[in-house]
């Protein structure tokens, strides 16, 4: 009796050892499998405004005058092994002397027509403007480093293991960069 208890402690452990190990092989294949999704920035037209209505010589009455609006053109790039379902994107532009902490994130509509991206391709390109308005003024506080734009949002996507994935970005321009750069990627999983 006491011999097969003890083939059945060993048993046991030996099951366990085994789930434990295949959880694990599990986990490492799904991760080196799954979706990976980046946001790329296209163009931009924050460099021609800014460039023409912030010239030195502005008096300031000129300074209210609304501009045309800025807007970044951008796509996301699938790099990783299987398909990404698009089901959420969110995108702000803005312009501010620093960065708020507590940001805003309102959904983008319309939503895509093409939410697959497959591995190693390309979304559709999605162009976010800026909603309040240009003026003279932030054209002038830009040039004088007063201000930055700010380009941020998220994407949610699914994998084909359905798993959920929540990427959030930022990106600023300042004046002396040349354009947009990224300054805050990080994933989000469904338990934080």
């Amino acid at each position: 009796w006491i011999e097969t208890r003890r083939s059945g402690v060993r048993q046991s452990r030996q099951t366990r050892e085994s789930l434990r190990e295949a959880r694990r092989n599990t986990a490492a294949f799904m991760s080196a499998e799954k979706a990976n999704v980046f946001i790329e920035i296209k163009e931009s037209t924050v460099a021609k405004i800014v460039g023409s209505y912030g010239l030195w010589d502005k008096t300031t009455s000129m300074f209210p005058d609304v501009v045309e609006s800025p807007s970044v053109a951008y796509f996301f790039s699938n790099i990783g092994r299987t398909a990404a379902i698009i089901r959420e994107i969110s995108n702000q532009l803005v312009f501010l002397a620093d960065f708020p902490n507590g940001a805003d994130y309102s959904i983008r509509e319309p939503f895509p027509e093409r939410p697959v991206i497959m591995p190693d391709k390309t979304s559709d390109i999605f162009v976010c403007c800026m909603e309040d308005a240009m003026t003279v003024g932030k054209c002038v506080d830009f040039q004088a480093q007063r201000g930055a734009f700010w380009f941020y949002g998220y994407v949610i996507f699914a994998d084909v293991f359905g798993r959920q994935h929540e990427w959030r970005y930022r990106f600023s321009y300042k004046r002396g960069y040349g354009g947009f750069r990224l300054d805050y990627f990080r994933e989000f999983t469904e338990s934080e």
